[in-house]
């Protein structure tokens, strides 16, 4: 089961800055009308044209790319202490998200796995003789294997029950707390890099959404909290 190797590398950057660059999707959903509510996806009510999108796309690619570079080099900074004790919670998170699972289940899990390789593959064959190559991925790259990211989540989290979502969430979350636990002054940088991403994508927004839809924005955060 291989859930670890592929997601673990974003549910550790969300970990150690609970983290990365919004993925907004692009087919824009039906406005609410007259309601505001917290949504995970603070553009998703907005009507965005062709151009728009594009922009966004190329915005988020470019940051994304930023933060990943960030994130290689937190890593190689590493000792081998902190990368066996790094081992030690992924080993533990992958062993306690088997055992939420069914046999069947698992069997369902397999299968995603081995279609996302391929997937993964297919968009940067650089990588198919070595899972941890590390290429000069093109933006459009970048894109393709965010949405391919998003999609395996979707289809993961469609496998499993209400109640294993409840356990799942409440599994990462326990996860976040141990790495935040195990490396604060990496949590503490990775927590300003996240803050200065979040300034530049919203400033990139600011100059590509037209003034009512920076208002629907400054809406949904502020409904969010944020």
């Amino acid at each position: 089961m291989q859930r670890k190797s592929f997601k673990f590398a974003c549910l550790l950057a969300g970990a150690i800055a609970l983290t990365a660059v919004p993925t907004i999707p692009l087919i824009p959903a039906e406005a609410e009308a007259e309601v505001v509510s917290c949504s995970d996806d603070p553009l998703a009510n907005l009507q965005l044209n062709s151009r728009q999108r594009s922009q966004i796309e190329q915005l988020e690619a470019r940051l994304w790319a930023q933060e990943e570079q960030y994130l290689d080099n937190l890593f190689e900074s590493l000792s081998p202490e902190e990368e066996a004790q790094l081992e030690q919670i992924e080993t533990r998170y992958d062993q306690q998200l088997e055992a939420l699972l069914s046999s069947e289940q698992r069997q369902q899990l397999e299968q995603l796995d081995n279609w996302a390789e391929q997937e993964f593959v297919k968009i940067a064959p650089e990588f198919a003789q070595d899972f941890e190559a590390e290429p000069n991925l093109t933006p459009e790259q970048e894109r393709q294997l965010n949405a391919l990211d998003q999609t395996y989540e979707e289809r993961f989290v469609a496998l499993l029950t209400p109640e294993q979502e409840r356990q799942l969430e409440a599994l990462d979350e326990q996860m976040y707390t141990e790495l935040e636990a195990a490396f604060p002054e990496l949590a503490a940088q990775e927590a300003v890099q996240f803050e200065a991403l979040e300034a530049e994508y919203l400033q990139g927004l600011s100059a590509i959404l037209t003034p009512e839809q920076q208002r629907q924005v400054e809406q949904e955060l502020a409904a969010c909290g944020d």
